[in-house]
């Protein structure tokens, strides 16, 4: 007890203890010493009670209890890069002068220390940052945060300065047969155009001789994470989940040509516009050899409450998700660990897929990122301002003070979306692809039909889309739409949005051969019912609060109706069960 205490003191003031231990697995092996001890005396059913229970606490939340990890923008670690080792003439001006340089400074023996004076507050920060994460592990253990993922990775240089830096904190030494490491380095890829490019990627990173070292420090294997938001926001709905889908069995293959284990981090989001959706589903719906025996995925603060706050739904959904992973991991050990890795589907289902992805990815693209009149009308009829000064969030709504969509974060994007009960995010363009590719022609129709019925991944693309449209109420979508006194704007916005929602709801019903839409999701389909009634007075009350927002001067006036507005977005949010 008296050691724990010291412990406890050591971490808590920062400063050392003598009596501490300065390990979990010391304190871990003070236990199984105790139990041992019991064990060969006459207290075994001591050493089974609450020592036993102690000891399978330390083993499993050790000093940290939950581990951390650490994400940082790419082109922050760049910035950073540029600014502590530009000025000495060093070519960094190109990827190809990055890779060069940066493969040959974390071969070299030389001390690699980076000091903190004379730099930019955001350089510091960067520095501070793996500083911080290595006094962390040397004051609770390494596993209190091993991880360090680089958001938005488009090359192999965003991996090689991670790894620079973190050389420089002493996180990294290289070493030709004996380097260590003390972190994990996970590269995300978020746009349609880095989940295309995400197999080169890999493969030029594990052929770098520097990072081969890393890779091998940590036991040889390399965590990929995937972002659903960022892709489905620069792609939409369709593109996006065909991308993630055959990103990661292009990924799979390059990893087992390299020798190396691969594991997926899914960063899925709470709604379908973010990758949500049963995850029991989402679980089998994944390529073959992609689940093996382990599953790493977000899981959104908006959807914990529902989950898990009650111990018997959360018992039962996690049940559900082990049950998938060992579902999928088993069908994957009796088809044998294919060198190529892939699925064992017909080949006419890909090759039918591709052009809907495309011609999907086309008539997003033209709404959202081709139309003029978007963003006034995004910003009009939607409460995407009054979303903006929430306090939710990690981040800022948008990443500069550009009003682009493309700066614009995914979760504000898909909330406002949510809130008028158009929830584009979750289904537009999909009705086009499928229209436009099967239309007039009953071979291609019982073609989708047939993949709804033997494919995992177009089943869960087809039902995840209803339910996001069964969400979305035209009726309500067009009272939010009125808000824009913008004519050109409506038209050039709303009235395709509802162009592709009937089209969209028509062939998501013929495909999953439906009368009515969730017809093959019965419980889902009620439960809708059921909360309709109490979620559109409030999408009502919300409406005319920004009607009487944007007509009012007074600034008291204005803060009474804004924090109206804010419980008015709680309340559709709670009855949606989806924020963004």
């Amino acid at each position: 007890a008296h050691r724990l205490e010291c412990t406890r003191r050591s971490v808590e003031t920062g400063t050392p203890q003598p009596e501490a231990y300065l390990t979990a697995d010391r304190f871990l092996r003070d236990l199984d010493l105790i139990a041992e001890s019991l064990e060969a005396g006459s207290g075994a059913a001591a050493a089974q009670g609450d020592l036993a229970e102690l000891r399978h606490q330390a083993r499993l939340f050790r000093f940290h209890f939950v581990p951390l990890e650490v994400r940082q923008h790419a082109a922050r670690h760049l910035a950073a890069l540029q600014e502590i080792a530009g000025p000495s003439g060093i070519p960094l001006a190109t990827r190809e002068e990055r890779i060069a340089w940066l493969t040959e400074a974390l071969l070299s023996p030389e001390p690699a220390e980076i000091g903190f004076s004379g730099y930019s507050a955001e350089t510091r920060e960067v520095l501070e940052t793996f500083r911080t994460v290595r006094e962390l592990q040397d004051q609770v253990g390494e596993q209190a945060v091993s991880t360090l993922i680089v958001s938005m990775t488009t090359g192999v240089d965003d991996m090689l300065v991670a790894l620079w830096l973190a050389r420089g904190a002493g996180l990294f030494t290289p070493g030709e047969r004996n380097a260590v490491s003390r972190l994990d380095l996970v590269p995300l890829f978020e746009s349609i155009a880095d989940l295309e490019a995400a197999p080169s990627t890999l493969r030029d990173l594990l052929a770098n001789r520097a990072y081969r070292r890393q890779l091998e420090a940590r036991g040889g294997t390399q965590e990929v994470m995937l972002g659903y938001s960022d892709s489905n926001k620069d792609g939409g709905y369709v593109t996006s989940s065909w991308r993630l889908y055959r990103a990661q069995r292009e990924l799979l293959q390059v990893a087992r040509r390299a020798g190396v284990r691969l594991r997926f981090f899914h960063g899925r989001g709470g709604s379908i516009g973010r990758g949500g959706g049963p995850t029991h589903q989402a679980i089998l719906a994944q390529p073959t050899g992609t689940v093996m025996g382990e599953l790493k995925i977000t899981e959104q603060g908006e959807v914990l409450y529902y989950k898990y706050a009650d111990p018997e739904i959360a018992y039962r959904y996690l049940e559900q998700v082990v049950h998938a992973v060992l579902l999928v991991s088993a069908e994957t050990s009796e088809h044998g660990d294919d060198a190529e890795g892939g699925d064992e589907i017909p080949e006419e289902f890909e090759k039918a897929m591709a052009p809907i992805s495309e011609l999907a990815y086309l008539h997003y693209r033209e709404l959202i990122y081709e139309t003029p009149e978007l963003l006034r009308f995004f910003h009009s009829a939607t409460p995407i301002d009054i979303l903006s000064n929430l306090n939710i969030g990690s981040r800022p709504a948008r990443r500069t003070v550009s009003k682009r969509v493309e700066d614009l974060r995914a979760i504000p994007w898909v909330f406002a979306w949510t809130q008028c009960r158009l929830i584009v995010p979750g289904w537009y363009g999909l009705g086009w692809g499928l229209s436009q590719w099967a239309e007039d022609d009953p071979y291609r129709l019982r073609l989708l039909q047939a993949m709804y019925g033997n494919w995992p991944f177009f089943q869960s693309l087809i039902d995840n889309a209803a339910v996001a449209l069964a969400k979305s109420d035209l009726g309500i979508g067009s009272r939010y739409a009125e808000l824009c006194d913008d004519p050109r704007a409506y038209n050039a916005v709303f009235v395709p949005i509802a162009e592709e929602y009937k089209r969209s709801v028509e062939w998501c019903m013929r495909v999953a051969g439906e009368r009515e839409l969730l017809d093959n999701q019965p419980e889902m389909q009620r439960s809708l019912r059921l909360r309709d009634p109490y979620v559109d007075p409030l999408n009502f009350l919300q409406i005319e609060l920004l009607r009487r927002l944007a007509r009012c001067a007074d600034a008291g006036e204005r803060q009474e109706l804004e924090q109206a507005l804010r419980l008015s977005v709680n309340g559709v949010a709670a009855g949606l069960r989806n924020t963004g």
